[in-house]
């Protein structure tokens, strides 16, 4: 459920595809159950008016969603949160969106979850000037290796 939530960054491809699938879906049960029909050669728009309530509840929960994934991509890219509140904004939503899955965060290391290499212990290490000797797990100030081992293999 880490879908419904702010708490985890997103990154560009899994916030693009949440944002595809839920664009599609406003737009299915736009056309198919709303029956939006717009004509622009004769300047009409046509609907199901006793659908208006169906329809009144489904963007309300896209809008909900829309914003929970605005905000997770906004998480990663550290900007202000006010750009998430215009993604229900037919339009502008959409080009907000396309927006936020081009961005490229100031910090590269801003969200890696499982360090920069997920295969590699030591890549939880900190490098670099002013970094800790400490090795990737510890407990109590004490390495964790496992059996058989007597050192973190910096190499890796």
């Amino acid at each position: 459920m880490r879908f419904l939530t702010t708490m985890t960054p997103a990154g560009k491809g899994e916030f693009f595809a949440v944002a595809l699938f839920l664009n599609a879906i406003l737009f299915v049960v736009a056309f198919k159950v709303f029956k939006l029909e717009v004509l622009i050669s004769e300047r009409t728009v046509s609907y199901a008016a006793g659908e208006l309530p169906l329809m009144a509840f489904v963007f309300a929960i896209y809008s909900g969603l829309a914003i929970i994934n605005c905000m997770r991509r906004i998480k990663q890219l550290s900007i202000g949160n006010f750009v998430a509140y215009l993604a229900p904004i037919p339009v502008l939503g959409q080009l907000v969106q396309v927006a936020l899955s081009s961005a490229e965060p100031d910090n590269k290391s801003a969200y890696t979850p499982y360090g920069d290499n997920p295969y590699d212990p030591n890549s939880w290490v900190p490098k670099g000037k002013g970094a800790s000797k400490s090795s990737a797990v510890a407990f109590r100030g004490e390495a964790l290796m496992l059996p058989g081992e007597d050192h973190w293999d910096d190499a890796a």
